[in-house]
């Protein structure tokens, strides 16, 4: 078994998690923002295994700015190993002492969330086989 290491983010995993998120989604993403916690990521015997980054967007239902997970990704020969379940705990640890009740994801796999006790925001706006889910925050 790998050793995995969940560390705070520094300038080349920053780098390198940003062209993997353009690789996979078509689209640049910000990996950085004063407004949101820095991102996190996954080490796996020292190399970049996996990440996620944070935005600011609206509450579901209100007009009020809070943290989202803007992008969680896995290199693909490790994902299935919980990697991704780590960054998650790790996101819901690190943006607990956020002056916010619930922290928020937009996804395409919510088994994923729903595994570790989100639960599926009813009746928010999403694109098909697309998923608004939360979890509180303590």
């Amino acid at each position: 078994m790998k050793h995995v290491q969940i560390v705070e983010s520094s300038k080349p995993q920053c780098s390198q998690f940003r062209s993997w998120c353009i690789n996979e989604w078509s689209q640049d993403i910000v990996i950085s923002s004063p407004d949101v916690p820095q991102p996190i990521f996954a080490l796996c015997d020292g190399e970049l295994a996996g990440g996620m980054a944070f935005s600011l967007f609206e509450q579901p239902f209100t007009d009020k700015k809070v943290v989202w997970i803007n992008a969680l990704l896995v290199k693909p020969d490790c994902r299935g190993s919980g990697i991704g379940s780590k960054l998650i705990e790790e996101a819901t640890r690190q943006c607990g002492d956020l002056n916010q009740q619930h922290l928020y994801v937009y996804t395409n796999r919510p088994t994923l969330y729903t595994r570790l006790g989100w639960q599926t925001v009813p009746n928010a706006d999403a694109e098909p086989q697309h998923w608004v889910l939360c979890t509180a925050l303590s």
